[in-house]
């Protein structure tokens, strides 16, 4: 299977979880709140799932760019993992699974510098018509 190099996408801090807080409008104190967080059994806050998701779609949206733009998403799975926290960096590759002339299927994870996996996932494309 060819290889979609690991790319790190960013660095998990608090103000970005905020940001994305106030943009998806889940503002599940867990995610802004240490002592929720805490009370609710986690260290301290977490980012939200679909966080890392976003920065998956980035790189499967990037991977399609390369195979020569005319590919687009037709389904995209995930499975979150692990917890991401703030200081967590976050990279994201995988591999081809599957390849023809109309469809071409990715294997993808996101994973922190310690190499947890935090979320993966399938992305299916599709050739766009001519």
């Amino acid at each position: 299977m060819t290889e979609i190099k690991f790319e790190k996408m960013c660095e998990i801090t608090r103000e970005l979880i905020k940001r994305y807080a106030f943009v998806s409008r889940d503002h599940n104190p867990i995610h802004v709140d240490d002592e929720v967080a805490k009370k609710s059994g986690l260290p301290g806050v977490i980012a939200h799932g679909m966080l890392t998701a976003a920065y998956m779609a980035k790189r499967a949206d990037d991977f399609s760019l390369s195979l020569d733009g005319s590919w687009e998403v037709s389904r995209f799975q995930t499975r979150f993992k692990s917890m991401c926290f703030p200081g967590d960096i976050v990279s994201v590759g995988g591999k081809i699974k599957s390849q023809t002339e109309q469809e071409c299927i990715i294997q993808i994870k996101a994973v922190n510098q310690k190499d947890a996996v935090l979320c993966a996932g399938v992305v299916h494309f599709k050739k766009l018509a001519d």
